[in-house]
């Protein structure tokens, strides 16, 4: 192998004469120099050493967030499956129904304002009468309790004067009538609560058609349970939905808001509404916003047994007889004689004569040949007079009997005015 020319020496005698190489910065600077490098040598490390986690970290902070909100959801939706009590008290305020003629209606507060309510798809959904029948089939036991005292089991529900009343108002009730139908929807029946609570007359209406099963006693629900039913401003509101009033009960519209919102209450008209716009369309009447209700003809008060054996008392205007009798006198007449036309029985015994004066705004009934011992049967002829009175506005009445025919005290004094009739749980 042959060497390399280049030696030692020789390696020295070319070096020698190279130039000379000379570094005039001082140490210091020097120094600096290198400790700059590195330093940015170590920056450089740690910028390559840490990229790759830091896109790891990132990717899964942005995983956790993309699978937070299923994960919340899931868990809102067993908590809700484990009480259902509680949801189902955030999304059903109030009202029930009592059959298939009930009010297709929920409930607020007092069950009377429609609110907005938000569903699991986010949308706001306007409560509607439609949207509270299933609501007000799982209340109704519970407010039946909170808002009426119990219905009797008596088969005579009798009428309440103005002294019982002011004992009920001390017990912090007061009175609202609602009217009803019988099964063959000819006669209209008035029926009377006493009812907890201090809210509008309207809303306290509401709540008797949510709570009330009419079917218990032999009546049957009307046009007035589909409707939703609250006081705007001191005027009587009723919200339909669409295509809720048929022909026949369209004929009974009259009647059934006469009795319910002038009898007891003086409202003078009914606004209409169909799911919350303005109006309603009948077939007897075309479209309504409104309607009278101030003419409550009344008339002589008759006996009306239902299919359950219950009685109430229901006037000739009710019975659909015609144009009531003009005066108080005239009335009691009719109402001696009896109707065989129809489910009605007239109050005053067979044999029984009625004479009638009126003096200085006091009506005298004289009892004659009055022969029956029958408690009951004497108090429904009492209670048919006086609220035949209630009918013609004739608040003072005295009730006479023959003594020796009957056997019984005289009444002397004016019996007290009715002012509330088939009271059904007082």
């Amino acid at each position: 192998m042959a060497s390399s020319k280049w030696t030692e020496d020789k390696i020295e005698n070319e070096l020698e004469k190279m130039p000379v190489i000379q570094d005039l910065r001082s140490k210091e600077v020097v120094y600096q120099e290198i400790e700059k490098r590195l330093q940015e040598k170590n920056v450089r490390r740690l910028k390559k050493t840490w990229i790759f986690p830091g896109v790891i970290a990132a990717c899964a902070v942005g995983i956790l967030l993309y699978i937070t909100p299923d994960l919340l959801n899931e868990s809102n939706g067993a908590s809700e499956q484990k009480s259902p009590a509680v949801h189902e008290q955030k999304d059903h305020p109030k009202k029930t129904a009592s059959t298939d003629h009930t009010k297709t209606h929920s409930q607020g507060n007092d069950g009377t304002k429609a609110t907005a309510k938000k569903g699991t798809d986010g949308k706001n959904n306007q409560e509607t009468p439609a949207t509270r029948e299933a609501s007000r089939a799982k209340e109704r036991e519970v407010a039946t309790a909170a808002v009426l005292p119990p219905v009797t089991e008596r088969k005579y529900s009798s009428p309440l004067t103005e002294e019982e009343m002011q004992k009920q108002r001390a017990a912090g009730r007061s009175l609202v009538t609602v009217a009803y139908t019988n099964d063959a929807e000819d006669v209209v029946i008035p029926i009377s609560f006493l009812v907890k609570g201090d809210r509008p007359y309207a809303d306290k209406v509401d709540q008797v058609l949510q709570t009330f099963q009419p079917e218990k006693v032999g009546l049957k629900p009307t046009i007035l349970n589909k409707a939703i039913v609250k006081d705007d401003d001191g005027k009587a509101v009723l919200d339909f939905p669409k295509g809720a009033i048929t022909s026949s009960e369209s004929k009974l519209l009259p009647k059934l808001l006469g009795y319910t919102f002038a009898y007891d209450y003086k409202y003078s008209t009914v606004n209409f509404l169909t799911d919350g716009q303005p109006g309603v369309t009948t077939d007897e009447q075309g479209t309504l916003e409104n309607m009278n209700v101030q003419d409550v003809k009344g008339g002589p008060a008759y006996v009306y047994t239902s299919s359950t054996g219950n009685q109430f008392l229901v006037d000739s205007f009710g019975a659909g007889k015609g144009t009531p009798p003009a005066s108080f006198t005239n009335a009691l007449q009719e109402l001696s004689k009896e109707d065989e036309s129809q489910a009605l029985s007239s109050p005053i015994p067979e044999g029984t004569d009625l004479e009638t004066t009126v003096a200085s705004g006091i009506a005298k009934v004289n009892v004659e040949d009055y022969t029956l011992k029958n408690e009951e049967k004497k108090q429904q002829m009492i209670d048919a007079i006086l609220v035949t009175a209630k009918n013609y506005h004739q608040s003072e009445v005295a009730i006479d009997y023959d003594e020796q025919e009957a056997g019984m005290k005289e009444v002397k004094k004016p019996y007290p005015a009715i002012v509330g009739v088939n009271v059904i749980n007082k």
